[in-house]
């Protein structure tokens, strides 16, 4: 099956995203260190599937939210990111917020 997204994902530099090639979620990467062909987790109808980036353009915005949920995790635009950033692990970041 061949499925084609196209969403735009606008997220800081030092925010943490999981790339695709890892099931259990321990494969995480500061924002910064994507590169066009990296695959990250979509979701399409209701299932996360993987797909490549195809292109990333650096962009000025104004404006931050960074929510926090009880998993650790949040959907994107589409996207499986982690609610963290600025640690470069997510395990450690959710485990010390935990206790909040």
């Amino acid at each position: 099956m061949v499925i084609n997204i196209t969403t735009s994902l606008f997220i800081l530099r030092n925010h943490l995203i999981f790339l695709a090639n890892d099931t259990e979620l321990n494969n995480v990467i500061f924002a910064s260190r994507l590169h066009s062909d990296d695959h990250i987790k979509y979701v399409y109808k209701n299932e996360i599937i993987l797909d490549k980036i195809r292109n990333i353009d650096l962009t000025t915005e104004e404006g931050y939210y960074a929510p926090l949920t009880p998993s650790g995790t949040i959907i994107i635009d589409n996207v499986l990111v982690s609610n963290f950033a600025s640690v470069n692990n997510h395990y450690l970041a959710h485990n010390v917020m935990k206790i909040y």
